[in-house]
């Protein structure tokens, strides 16, 4: 495996483990009422649109798309 190829794993992996705390910690915290269901909502609305728009906008820049080629299972 490549050193770059290396790298990439090690991050998407580091990154996955901090969504999957992030999903945790969320799903305690809409347990325990509509306020919080409301907030956490609202940061994980804030957090996609983040994520997507920054794959957007550089894709955007190197004219190369990132997405494509990345299937999507069914949710």
């Amino acid at each position: 495996m490549e050193e770059k190829e290396k790298i990439l794993k090690t991050k998407l992996v580091e990154a996955l483990n901090l969504l999957k705390e992030a999903v945790e910690i969320s799903l305690g915290t809409k347990a325990t009422g509509t306020d919080e269901q409301r907030k956490v909502n609202e940061l994980w609305s804030l957090f996609l649109q983040e994520f997507f728009g920054y794959i957007k906008k550089r894709s955007r820049e190197t004219k190369q798309n990132l997405l494509a080629g990345i299937r999507f299972p069914r949710f």
